[in-house]
């Protein structure tokens, strides 16, 4: 029992770190860990069957707040059904805190119910992982306990951001014969703090960058996902002519770049115009970028300056073209060059500003003549979402169509996630669902039918998603792959591939409570969008019923124009 009285603070320390939301998944042998959350008043705790699904809930809950989420599982292959949204916050860098309840070392492998080798079982996709001892004894494991938890929380936010694993095997009695009166916390524990340091760079490397910097006449600064606030920083920089900003989709700088048509832009088979807009210096922060031809043309133009900066250890290089690796805030490093002014009559700005104005003319053009599809659909839902609306984009054909056309909401506050860490479709709609329920603003999910089958556990619960619309393309198969050159032609693309379905989303609106739409045409798109946006009692999801074909061809002209 004196276990279980330590294993009850563990809510107690992570409260006082700064933790809020927990996620839970039924289960006996978490029982102990279960009721210390669940009693604990002062954090937020959510139930959800589906482990996978609840792993992706607590990700989208993380990634909405920036705090770690707690996420609480049972023994055994439940552990297991975490590995797809750890290993997607572990590349998307988004702090979650792992507790799995396991049973003593020496129950391993003997055949025990729900037993499987635990330890160190995320190692590939954790910053670090733990292991509590199954005793506490002495003083000395009480305050390891402590420890551990602390700095557990600390460990995922710094100094690479990212999910945390602590293991904790527990012996029985599991179920603690305690009343929920008697159910005290210790709050006298005195969690560790740490203070996370500001990194700046030596006068003489700062001095260096700002020379090569100042002589510069065409500076780059690209934006990757999940980036910090840098607002203010972005709009110093661009006071600059020589300057440009311009960012990936996901990167929630949209409104402060210059341009916004970037992946087709840097489709151009105009040579000419290609090595106008080839920067002197490229900089860039942040993660994943989801434009395959501005990853192609960093690769293939030799530039003979890119600068990288990262706040942290996890270095990667997607573009094979970094020349240099700065280490420090970005926010300081903005601020630091937009102080420089260029003596030099760059027109670098008003270069990407023009081809940006005649991109958006053609396109606007280019979508008002087209048939009904799900690519108008996206151009149509982009203009007339909600301002302050969180959107989720899952993988596959709606984040690469968001991507080409997001000045479309860019006057908009807006902010955009995505799963592109692994940039897998098995966790969209949980992702959303937990963002959905971490605001009171409108989470908006577009998402395609077999990314949203494939999760649609994550509407499995009982919680209210008022705030949650979702809109799934229905092509009846994973379109995708009749895009992609290499696969359109295959004998075995219907059935191996496509897998075409006709499976009804409908019947699987009636397990839930949310209201449902059907949209077939582009009239009845235009007309049921804005009470689908609507406040209401209810969440909404929208099914827009969609030809492959039609939406293929539709595609491909748009290649045939604008690549």
């Amino acid at each position: 029992m004196e276990h279980i009285k330590q294993i009850i603070n563990i809510p107690e320390i992570l409260f006082k770190k700064g933790v809020r939301h927990t996620v839970i998944s039924a289960g006996s042998r978490s029982a102990p860990l279960t009721l210390s959350f669940v009693r604990y008043k002062e954090i937020n705790t959510k139930i959800i069957i589906d482990e996978r699904s609840a792993a992706f809930i607590a990700l989208g809950i993380a990634q909405k707040t920036k705090i770690p989420t707690v996420l609480i599982c049972t023994s055994g292959t439940a552990v297991l059904n975490y590995a797809p949204a750890i290993a997607e916050a572990y590349y998307q860098k988004i702090p979650l805190i792992i507790l799995t309840a396991d049973r003593p070392a020496e129950l391993i492998d003997q055949f025990e119910n729900q037993s499987i080798r635990q330890k160190n079982i995320y190692s590939n996709y954790c910053i670090k992982s733990f292991e509590l001892p199954d005793n506490f004894n002495s003083s000395e494991s009480s305050d390891f306990l402590i420890r551990t938890v602390s700095l557990a929380f600390e460990t995922s936010l710094y100094p690479c951001k990212g999910p945390v694993h602590i293991n904790i095997p527990l012996r029985e009695p599991i179920y603690p014969n305690i009343p929920n009166e008697s159910f005290s916390y210790d709050k006298n524990i005195k969690v560790r703090d740490f203070i996370i340091p500001k990194i700046v760079l030596d006068k003489n490397d700062l001095l260096d960058l700002e020379k090569k910097w100042n002589l510069a006449d065409k500076k780059l600064i690209l934006i990757g996902q999940n980036t910090t606030n840098l607002d203010n920083a972005i709009l110093k920089l661009k006071k600059n002519n020589s300057n440009v900003v311009i960012s990936d989709i996901t990167s929630n700088i949209h409104k402060n770049q210059e341009m916004f048509f970037s992946d087709i832009l840097f489709s151009t088979k105009n040579q000419d115009l290609k090595e106008t807009i080839k920067p002197d210096i490229l900089l860039t922060y942040g993660g994943q970028i989801v434009s395959k031809s501005i990853k192609n043309f960093i690769k293939t133009s030799n530039i003979k300056e890119h600068w990288h900066i990262q706040d942290d250890n996890f270095f990667g290089d997607p573009f094979s073209s970094i020349t240099k690796i700065i280490t420090s805030n970005p926010e300081y490093i903005f601020e630091k060059l937009a102080k420089i002014e260029n003596k030099n009559n760059s027109n670098y700005q008003e270069i990407w500003r023009n081809e940006n104005n005649i991109i958006e003319k053609k396109i606007k053009k280019f979508f008002n003549n087209s048939d009904f599809n799900d690519f108008y659909a996206i151009y149509k839902i982009l203009q007339e979402i909600p301002d302050k609306t969180i959107l989720h984009l899952g993988n596959s054909t709606p984040i690469r169509y968001a991507n080409y056309i997001s000045m479309f909401f860019a006057n908009k506050n807006i902010t955009v996630f995505s799963n592109r860490g692994t940039s897998g479709i098995d966790g969209c709609v949980s992702t959303a669902v937990g963002s959905a329920l971490s605001t009171n603003k409108l989470v908006t999910l577009i998402v395609g039918d077999l990314s949203f089958f494939y999760d649609r556990n994550a509407l499995w619960n009982n919680y209210d998603l008022k705030n949650l619309r979702i809109i799934v393309l229905n092509n009846h198969g994973g379109q995708i792959f009749r895009m992609l050159e290499s696969s359109s032609k295959l004998n075995e693309l219907d059935e191996y591939f496509e897998t075409k379905n006709n499976i009804s989303i409908k019947n699987t609106i009636k397990d839930t409570c949310l209201k449902y739409f059907s949209v077939d045409s582009k009239d009845n798109l235009n007309k049921n969008l804005k009470s689908f946006f609507n406040k209401s009692k209810k969440g909404k999801i929208m099914e827009l019923e969609l030809d492959s074909i039609k939406s293929i061809s539709f595609f491909n002209e748009f290649k045939k124009e604008f690549f």
